[in-house]
Protein backbone atom coordinates (compact mmCIF):
# COMPACT_ATOMS: atom_id res chain seq x y z
CA UNK A 1 0.00 0.00 0.00
CA UNK A 2 1.29 3.53 -0.57
CA UNK A 3 -0.84 6.61 -0.05
CA UNK A 4 0.28 9.95 -1.54
CA UNK A 5 1.79 10.60 1.85
CA UNK A 6 5.05 8.04 1.40
CA UNK A 7 5.87 9.11 -1.78
CA UNK A 8 8.62 11.34 -2.87
CA UNK A 9 12.37 12.05 -1.96
CA UNK A 10 11.98 14.51 0.61
CA UNK A 11 10.63 12.10 2.89
CA UNK A 12 13.60 10.25 3.62
CA UNK A 13 16.13 13.72 3.20
CA UNK A 14 18.31 14.10 6.41
CA UNK A 15 17.29 17.56 8.54
CA UNK A 16 19.51 19.90 8.64
CA UNK A 17 19.90 22.75 12.54
CA UNK A 18 18.12 26.52 11.28
CA UNK A 19 21.36 28.08 10.36
CA UNK A 20 19.96 31.24 12.42
CA UNK A 21 21.59 32.17 15.84
CA UNK A 22 20.06 31.19 19.10
CA UNK A 23 18.55 34.43 20.01
CA UNK A 24 16.61 34.40 16.57
CA UNK A 25 15.26 30.91 17.10
CA UNK A 26 13.95 31.95 20.88
CA UNK A 27 12.41 35.30 18.83
CA UNK A 28 10.94 32.90 16.69
CA UNK A 29 9.18 30.69 18.76
CA UNK A 30 8.04 33.67 20.86
CA UNK A 31 6.50 35.12 17.86
CA UNK A 32 5.09 31.66 17.27
CA UNK A 33 3.24 31.69 20.85
CA UNK A 34 2.16 35.52 20.41
CA UNK A 35 0.64 34.57 16.88
CA UNK A 36 -1.56 32.60 19.09
CA UNK A 37 -0.40 29.18 19.14
CA UNK A 38 -0.77 27.51 22.90
CA UNK A 39 2.19 26.25 25.00
CA UNK A 40 0.91 22.51 26.45
CA UNK A 41 2.40 19.97 28.63
CA UNK A 42 1.29 16.66 30.46
CA UNK A 43 3.03 17.36 33.58
CA UNK A 44 3.00 20.01 36.59
CA UNK A 45 3.55 22.86 34.42
CA UNK A 46 -0.01 22.37 32.74
CA UNK A 47 -1.71 25.38 34.35
CA UNK A 48 1.25 27.42 33.86
CA UNK A 49 3.53 26.46 30.77
CA UNK A 50 4.82 29.81 30.54
CA UNK A 51 7.52 29.07 33.22
CA UNK A 52 9.43 26.78 31.50
CA UNK A 53 10.47 29.64 29.24
CA UNK A 54 11.50 31.71 32.08
CA UNK A 55 12.99 28.61 33.92
CA UNK A 56 15.68 28.50 31.92
CA UNK A 57 14.15 26.17 29.13
CA UNK A 58 13.61 28.65 26.49
CA UNK A 59 14.51 26.97 22.32
CA UNK A 60 17.91 27.91 21.27
CA UNK A 61 18.60 25.15 18.01
CA UNK A 62 14.89 24.16 15.47
CA UNK A 63 14.31 21.44 12.70
CA UNK A 64 11.29 21.18 10.26
CA UNK A 65 10.27 18.48 9.08
CA UNK A 66 7.11 17.51 6.66
CA UNK A 67 5.29 20.84 8.16
CA UNK A 68 6.45 20.36 11.79
CA UNK A 69 8.38 22.20 13.37
CA UNK A 70 10.69 21.29 16.52
CA UNK A 71 12.40 23.42 19.03
CA UNK A 72 14.88 22.55 21.17
CA UNK A 73 16.90 23.95 24.80
CA UNK A 74 20.04 23.07 24.84
CA UNK A 75 20.61 19.57 26.06
CA UNK A 76 20.42 18.25 29.61
CA UNK A 77 21.62 15.43 31.56
CA UNK A 78 20.42 13.62 34.88
CA UNK A 79 21.67 10.34 36.56
CA UNK A 80 20.19 8.37 33.71
CA UNK A 81 19.63 10.51 30.55
CA UNK A 82 20.71 12.67 28.45
CA UNK A 83 18.02 14.57 26.64
CA UNK A 84 16.75 17.99 24.98
CA UNK A 85 13.46 20.18 25.93
CA UNK A 86 11.65 19.83 22.33
CA UNK A 87 8.63 21.82 21.87
CA UNK A 88 6.84 20.08 19.05
CA UNK A 89 4.52 22.22 16.44
CA UNK A 90 2.53 19.76 14.69
CA UNK A 91 1.25 20.37 11.33
CA UNK A 92 -2.67 18.60 12.17
CA UNK A 93 -2.68 20.45 15.06
CA UNK A 94 -2.37 24.53 14.17
CA UNK A 95 -3.28 25.80 17.57
CA UNK A 96 -1.23 24.03 20.15
CA UNK A 97 3.26 23.89 20.73
CA UNK A 98 3.79 20.32 22.64
CA UNK A 99 6.42 20.75 25.32
CA UNK A 100 7.83 17.00 25.52
CA UNK A 101 11.60 15.43 26.28
CA UNK A 102 13.44 14.38 23.53
CA UNK A 103 16.26 11.23 25.21
CA UNK A 104 19.07 9.11 23.89
CA UNK A 105 18.73 5.38 24.40
CA UNK A 106 21.65 2.98 24.88
CA UNK A 107 20.87 1.92 21.02
CA UNK A 108 22.61 5.31 20.71
CA UNK A 109 19.11 6.35 18.97
CA UNK A 110 17.05 9.67 19.86
CA UNK A 111 13.52 9.24 21.66
CA UNK A 112 10.35 11.02 22.68
CA UNK A 113 9.89 10.12 26.23
CA UNK A 114 5.78 9.27 26.07
CA UNK A 115 4.99 9.12 30.03
CA UNK A 116 7.06 8.85 33.42
CA UNK A 117 7.09 6.76 36.42
CA UNK A 118 8.64 8.85 39.40
CA UNK A 119 8.74 7.72 43.14
CA UNK A 120 11.38 8.98 45.22
CA UNK A 121 14.85 7.96 43.50
CA UNK A 122 13.33 5.23 41.30
CA UNK A 123 12.50 6.64 37.84
CA UNK A 124 11.04 5.28 34.72
CA UNK A 125 10.46 6.66 31.03
CA UNK A 126 7.72 5.23 29.65
CA UNK A 127 8.36 3.90 25.95
CA UNK A 128 5.37 4.20 23.92
CA UNK A 129 2.54 1.88 22.89
CA UNK A 130 2.46 -1.70 23.63
CA UNK A 131 1.40 -5.00 22.84
CA UNK A 132 -0.30 -8.28 24.52
CA UNK A 133 1.85 -11.45 23.73
CA UNK A 134 -0.42 -14.39 24.73
CA UNK A 135 2.55 -17.36 25.83
CA UNK A 136 1.84 -20.51 28.38
CA UNK A 137 -1.52 -19.31 29.06
CA UNK A 138 -0.61 -15.90 30.25
CA UNK A 139 -0.92 -12.49 28.80
CA UNK A 140 2.04 -10.48 28.84
CA UNK A 141 1.99 -6.53 28.07
CA UNK A 142 5.14 -5.01 26.66
CA UNK A 143 6.66 -1.72 26.09
CA UNK A 144 7.12 -1.35 21.54
CA UNK A 145 9.77 0.82 22.62
CA UNK A 146 10.82 1.63 18.46
CA UNK A 147 7.21 3.89 18.64
CA UNK A 148 8.94 6.24 20.00
CA UNK A 149 11.87 6.59 18.59
CA UNK A 150 11.82 9.90 16.63
CA UNK A 151 12.19 9.95 12.72
CA UNK A 152 15.10 8.97 11.19
CA UNK A 153 15.74 12.27 9.00
CA UNK A 154 16.49 14.40 12.33
CA UNK A 155 18.77 11.90 14.22
CA UNK A 156 22.11 13.29 13.08
CA UNK A 157 20.57 16.95 13.81
CA UNK A 158 20.26 15.78 17.24
CA UNK A 159 23.03 14.05 17.80
CA UNK A 160 25.10 17.32 16.36
CA UNK A 161 23.05 19.43 18.83
CA UNK A 162 24.19 17.51 21.23
CA UNK A 163 28.09 17.93 21.18
CA UNK A 164 27.67 20.84 23.87
CA UNK A 165 30.30 21.35 26.53
CA UNK A 166 29.29 21.82 30.23
CA UNK A 167 25.66 21.10 30.42
CA UNK A 168 23.38 21.22 32.82
CA UNK A 169 22.22 18.83 35.61
CA UNK A 170 18.73 18.83 35.53
CA UNK A 171 15.84 16.45 36.83
CA UNK A 172 12.57 18.29 37.46
CA UNK A 173 11.82 19.36 34.72
CA UNK A 174 10.78 15.50 33.43
CA UNK A 175 7.97 15.74 35.87
CA UNK A 176 6.93 19.38 34.89
CA UNK A 177 6.60 17.58 31.24
CA UNK A 178 5.69 14.32 30.86
CA UNK A 179 2.49 12.74 32.31
CA UNK A 180 2.79 11.33 35.62
CA UNK A 181 1.68 7.70 36.05
CA UNK A 182 1.51 4.65 38.51
CA UNK A 183 4.33 2.12 39.12
CA UNK A 184 2.14 -0.47 36.94
CA UNK A 185 1.01 1.98 33.52
CA UNK A 186 3.30 0.57 30.92
CA UNK A 187 1.01 1.94 27.98
CA UNK A 188 0.96 5.37 27.14
CA UNK A 189 -1.57 7.86 27.69
CA UNK A 190 -4.15 8.23 24.29
CA UNK A 191 -2.51 11.48 23.26
CA UNK A 192 0.54 9.33 22.14
CA UNK A 193 -1.57 6.39 20.88
CA UNK A 194 -4.75 7.93 19.47
CA UNK A 195 -2.74 8.94 16.28
CA UNK A 196 -1.13 5.71 15.88
CA UNK A 197 -5.21 4.15 16.45
CA UNK A 198 -6.28 6.63 13.80
CA UNK A 199 -3.45 5.80 11.25
CA UNK A 200 -4.14 1.85 11.28
CA UNK A 201 -8.30 2.69 10.93
CA UNK A 202 -7.54 5.00 8.01
CA UNK A 203 -5.40 1.49 6.47
CA UNK A 204 -2.26 3.04 6.87
CA UNK A 205 -0.12 -0.21 8.10
CA UNK A 206 2.68 -1.30 6.23
CA UNK A 207 2.86 -4.51 4.40
CA UNK A 208 -0.38 -5.54 5.52
CA UNK A 209 0.80 -5.90 8.91
CA UNK A 210 3.13 -8.55 8.19
CA UNK A 211 6.43 -8.80 9.87
CA UNK A 212 8.42 -7.25 7.69
CA UNK A 213 11.48 -9.09 9.60
CA UNK A 214 11.17 -12.26 11.67
CA UNK A 215 13.09 -15.40 12.57
CA UNK A 216 12.64 -18.33 11.22
CA UNK A 217 13.56 -20.10 14.38
CA UNK A 218 13.34 -18.12 17.56
CA UNK A 219 16.60 -19.07 18.73
CA UNK A 220 18.68 -18.96 15.73
CA UNK A 221 19.83 -15.30 14.75
CA UNK A 222 21.26 -16.65 11.74
CA UNK A 223 17.73 -17.26 10.25
CA UNK A 224 16.42 -13.60 10.26
CA UNK A 225 14.78 -13.06 6.92
CA UNK A 226 13.36 -9.99 5.13
CA UNK A 227 9.96 -9.84 3.64
CA UNK A 228 10.93 -9.41 0.06
CA UNK A 229 10.74 -5.71 -1.36
CA UNK A 230 11.77 -4.20 1.91
CA UNK A 231 15.29 -5.24 2.50
CA UNK A 232 18.00 -2.72 2.38
CA UNK A 233 18.81 -1.27 -1.33
CA UNK A 234 22.58 -2.08 -0.69
CA UNK A 235 23.35 -0.76 -4.36
CA UNK A 236 21.26 2.22 -4.18
CA UNK A 237 19.71 3.24 -1.12
CA UNK A 238 22.03 4.43 1.15
CA UNK A 239 20.71 8.06 1.50
CA UNK A 240 22.86 9.01 5.02
CA UNK A 241 26.20 7.94 6.86
CA UNK A 242 27.20 10.11 9.51
CA UNK A 243 30.19 9.49 12.27
CA UNK A 244 30.44 10.11 16.16
CA UNK A 245 32.80 9.17 18.81
CA UNK A 246 31.07 6.82 21.93
CA UNK A 247 32.71 6.10 25.20
CA UNK A 248 30.50 3.33 25.51
CA UNK A 249 31.27 1.54 22.34
CA UNK A 250 34.92 2.13 22.83
CA UNK A 251 35.46 4.18 19.62
CA UNK A 252 33.59 5.38 16.40
CA UNK A 253 30.29 4.86 15.45
CA UNK A 254 29.03 4.96 12.04
CA UNK A 255 25.25 4.85 11.07
CA UNK A 256 24.18 4.35 7.73
CA UNK A 257 20.66 4.83 6.82
CA UNK A 258 18.89 2.69 3.70
CA UNK A 259 15.87 2.80 1.66
CA UNK A 260 14.18 -0.56 1.04
CA UNK A 261 14.26 -2.05 -2.20
CA UNK A 262 10.37 -1.59 -2.89
CA UNK A 263 11.22 2.48 -1.17
CA UNK A 264 8.09 1.73 1.73
CA UNK A 265 10.56 1.67 4.77
CA UNK A 266 14.06 2.57 6.01
CA UNK A 267 16.79 0.89 7.62
CA UNK A 268 18.97 2.41 10.07
CA UNK A 269 22.57 0.14 11.15
CA UNK A 270 24.87 1.00 13.07
CA UNK A 271 29.15 0.09 12.82
CA UNK A 272 31.47 0.22 15.83
CA UNK A 273 35.10 -1.19 16.27
CA UNK A 274 33.54 -4.16 18.15
CA UNK A 275 29.68 -3.89 17.32
CA UNK A 276 27.05 -3.57 14.74
CA UNK A 277 23.33 -3.69 15.27
CA UNK A 278 19.94 -2.26 14.04
CA UNK A 279 17.65 0.12 14.70
CA UNK A 280 13.53 -0.72 14.06
CA UNK A 281 12.87 0.25 10.10
CA UNK A 282 10.38 3.16 10.14
CA UNK A 283 8.08 3.81 7.39
CA UNK A 284 8.74 6.34 4.87
CA UNK A 285 5.56 8.11 5.89
CA UNK A 286 5.12 11.86 6.57
CA UNK A 287 2.56 12.60 9.76
CA UNK A 288 4.20 13.56 12.89
CA UNK A 289 2.34 13.49 15.93
CA UNK A 290 2.47 15.89 19.02
CA UNK A 291 5.51 13.70 20.19
CA UNK A 292 7.21 14.33 16.55
CA UNK A 293 7.33 10.12 16.38
CA UNK A 294 5.86 8.58 13.20
CA UNK A 295 2.51 7.35 13.72
CA UNK A 296 2.84 4.67 10.99
CA UNK A 297 5.10 2.11 12.04
CA UNK A 298 6.44 -1.27 10.83
CA UNK A 299 5.99 -4.96 11.91
CA UNK A 300 9.10 -6.69 13.21
CA UNK A 301 10.50 -9.54 15.31
CA UNK A 302 11.80 -7.52 18.47
CA UNK A 303 14.89 -9.32 19.18
CA UNK A 304 16.46 -8.42 15.31
CA UNK A 305 17.24 -4.91 17.06
CA UNK A 306 18.93 -5.92 20.52
CA UNK A 307 21.59 -3.09 21.30
CA UNK A 308 25.33 -4.00 21.08
CA UNK A 309 25.12 -3.75 24.81
CA UNK A 310 22.07 -4.44 26.48
CA UNK A 311 20.39 -4.58 29.78
CA UNK A 312 21.49 -7.39 31.93
CA UNK A 313 21.25 -7.65 35.91
CA UNK A 314 20.39 -8.82 38.86
CA UNK A 315 18.18 -7.09 41.11
CA UNK A 316 17.00 -8.53 44.51
CA UNK A 317 17.82 -11.86 43.58
CA UNK A 318 16.09 -11.49 40.21
CA UNK A 319 17.61 -11.56 37.13
CA UNK A 320 16.99 -8.75 34.40
CA UNK A 321 18.36 -9.27 30.99
CA UNK A 322 16.96 -8.72 27.35
CA UNK A 323 19.35 -10.31 25.54
CA UNK A 324 18.65 -13.68 24.21
CA UNK A 325 19.42 -16.64 26.96
CA UNK A 326 22.96 -18.17 26.07
CA UNK A 327 24.31 -15.34 24.01
CA UNK A 328 25.28 -13.02 26.92
CA UNK A 329 28.76 -11.60 27.08
CA UNK A 330 31.34 -9.80 29.20
CA UNK A 331 29.47 -6.88 31.05
CA UNK A 332 30.13 -3.55 29.64
CA UNK A 333 33.50 -1.99 31.28
CA UNK A 334 31.28 1.93 31.33
CA UNK A 335 28.23 0.95 32.29
CA UNK A 336 27.90 -3.31 34.75
CA UNK A 337 24.06 -3.27 34.02
CA UNK A 338 24.72 -4.03 30.36
CA UNK A 339 26.55 -6.91 28.59
CA UNK A 340 27.65 -7.43 25.18
CA UNK A 341 24.89 -9.13 22.73
CA UNK A 342 27.55 -9.33 19.76
CA UNK A 343 27.02 -13.31 20.13
CA UNK A 344 23.95 -12.97 19.19
CA UNK A 345 24.28 -10.22 16.59
CA UNK A 346 27.39 -11.16 15.17
CA UNK A 347 25.05 -14.08 13.40
CA UNK A 348 22.23 -11.63 12.03
CA UNK A 349 22.56 -11.67 7.85
CA UNK A 350 22.08 -8.10 7.77
CA UNK A 351 24.71 -7.18 9.74
CA UNK A 352 26.97 -9.44 8.48
CA UNK A 353 26.46 -8.21 5.21
CA UNK A 354 26.96 -4.69 6.41
CA UNK A 355 30.32 -5.45 8.16
CA UNK A 356 31.21 -7.33 4.57
CA UNK A 357 30.35 -4.34 2.99
CA UNK A 358 31.80 -1.46 5.23
CA UNK A 359 33.56 -3.11 8.37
Amino acid sequence: MKPAEFAGADVYAAVEPDPRSSVQIERDFRRLLNGGRRLATSGSAASAPEALLSGGFSPKSKLSLFGTDIYLTRPRQNPDLRFFVAYVAPKQQPSKVFARIFYKDISLIWRCASHLFLEGEEMWIGKGDVRIDQRDGYAYTESVESTTDLPFEIQTAIELLNRAKNVRQEVAVLEQILHRASRNRIRAFAEFTAPRTQAKRAGQVIAKGKKVVRFRKFDDPSSLEVLPGYEPDWDNGLVETYAHPSRLYGGTVTRYRFLSVNREIQHLLFLAPRHAWMIPPHALSTRISSFGVRVVDVNFDEEAYVPGFEYHFEEEGVLHSQIPEGYVGELSEIDDSRADASAWLNQIPLLRELRERYG
